[in-house]
């Protein structure tokens, strides 16, 4: 990341004069950004040395500088092109030759971005994946290699395959807190339930919720895969050997997994219709309101879906329960009462389990 490329895109952004609040003379800004960068380890500092591009490890203004320097990387429609970070993906509906002739342009503006800003693609992290039994497959390339079509991706740390199931995910994950919990239990010196918990809680479940509003499971097979990590955690915690599952949960005031994705994903949905994530809920919502004699403001049409991987995306499977939520917890004045009221609400009648 060059400094005078970013420079330039900061003021063309305007950003110095806008924070100021004032109108900034060019020659009073731009010295900072210094000519020459010393490292200081203790009561060390090393000699001098000019720096032209990138930016200190850790520092506050490191992640700003680089969301603006990818700001002006865009494609023009069909084509989308969601980015994070310093990772992007191109995808387009593909119906005849001129859609994929569409995207293979935008790849080819995608190339000719990144070198124009000096920002090397990564090759070999490259792929294309085909979604739909009819697809055509078609070859796409870039930086003249052909890309390399998988049927498996990991995206952000999701497991996605081209028939857009989450078993193999699931089996990951499962497969990493299973380890972690064999940890917790080896490397405790204490046998405090309560401690244990704690570990559950902070080092395992995580694991197992990281994104789950993406790929929260409806087939009992992996609902239960999920679910045997803290079944099986909770069987060999002192005191709980000969109890059911259902016992352990009650005494150690743990909710199960799959009832614990279910409400991550209403409180999602609580804070996309109240406008707390800069996100337009109307992409995936429909708010139909509700009827003269029953009912809360805030309930959701319900979409017809003809395939299971659309029934069960979370915009859909997360409709019928949020409809029948009590008025006073749809209409909580904010997250936190929310969250405490869904709490004290019964949801076992929406568990597979």
């Amino acid at each position: 990341m060059y400094h005078h490329y970013v420079w330039n895109i900061v003021n063309n952004w305007n950003i110095v004069n806008i924070v100021c609040g004032c109108f900034v003379p060019k020659d009073y800004y731009e010295p900072v950004i210094p000519p020459a960068t010393s490292v200081c380890v203790g009561s060390s500092v090393s000699d001098p040395v000019n720096v032209i591009s990138g930016v200190p490890q850790g520092s506050v203004l490191g992640p700003l500088l680089f969301v603006l320097y990818l700001n002006d990387l865009d494609c023009s429609p069909p084509v989308c092109l969601p980015k994070y970070a310093d990772d992007s993906k191109l995808y387009n509906i593909i119906n005849d030759a001129l859609d994929q002739l569409a995207l293979s342009n935008a790849i080819a503006d995608h190339e000719v971005w990144c070198n124009k800003w000096q920002l090397p693609i990564s090759i070999n992290k490259c792929n294309v994946m085909h979604l739909g039994s009819k697809n055509q497959r078609l070859p796409y390339s870039i930086c003249n290699h052909n890309l390399e079509s998988v049927p498996i991706i990991k995206d952000l740390g999701v497991i996605l395959s081209e028939d857009l199931k989450v078993a193999q995910h699931c089996s990951a994950i499962v497969k990493a807190a299973r380890t972690r919990a064999i940890m917790i239990s080896r490397c405790f010196l204490s046998r405090d339930v309560s401690n244990l918990v704690w570990a559950f809680k902070v080092y395992v479940r995580p694991i197992l919720e990281y994104a789950s509003p993406v790929w929260s499971p409806h087939l009992l097979k992996d609902i239960d895969l999920i679910e045997s990590v803290q079944r099986r955690f909770t069987k060999f915690l002192p005191g709980m050997r000969g109890k059911s599952y259902k016992e352990r949960l009650g005494i150690l005031q743990l909710p199960t997994l799959e009832l614990r994705r279910l409400q991550i994903d209403l409180v999602l949905t609580y804070a996309l219709l109240h406008n707390l994530h800069d996100v337009d809920y109307s992409r995936y919502f429909s708010v139909r309101g509700c009827g003269r004699t029953r009912g809360h403001p805030f309930k959701l049409r319900v979409n017809l879906c003809k395939t299971d991987c659309r029934k069960y995306f979370y915009c859909n499977r997360v409709t019928n329960v949020w409809n029948q939520l009590p008025s006073e917890v749809v209409t909580a004045p904010s997250l936190k009462s929310f969250k405490k009221l869904l709490c004290d609400t019964d949801l076992s009648r929406f568990l597979g389990r």
